[in-house]
């Protein structure tokens, strides 16, 4: 649905053609708001110091060194190997 289509919305249907200018104003204004929301956060990313390597290292020291993370990995890890070997796939 979008702009060209409703063009032809209005040939076959008034109704119709009206639901579809609703959808297609909606959409731009989503469109456009996620254009300003995404805007938003990268000029907030770049002001705060932040960078890629920094994120890496915060995952590593935060994420990785949680026990209950190391273990759910490990146990993910093994049984997929173990699959993979016996020829068995998990659905």
């Amino acid at each position: 649905m979008g702009w060209l289509t409703l063009l032809h919305a209005f040939d076959d249907n008034i109704f119709c053609g009206i639901v579809v200018l609703i959808s297609a104003i909606l959409f731009t204004l989503l469109s456009v708001a996620m254009a300003l929301l995404l805007q938003r956060v990268h000029a907030l990313y770049r002001t705060t110091d932040a960078s890629f390597e920094k994120a890496q290292a915060e995952f590593s020291h935060g994420v990785m060194s949680n026990q209950t993370v190391k273990n759910a990995t490990a146990t993910a890890a093994s049984s997929a190997a173990k699959n993979a070997f016996s020829g068995q796939s998990n659905p």
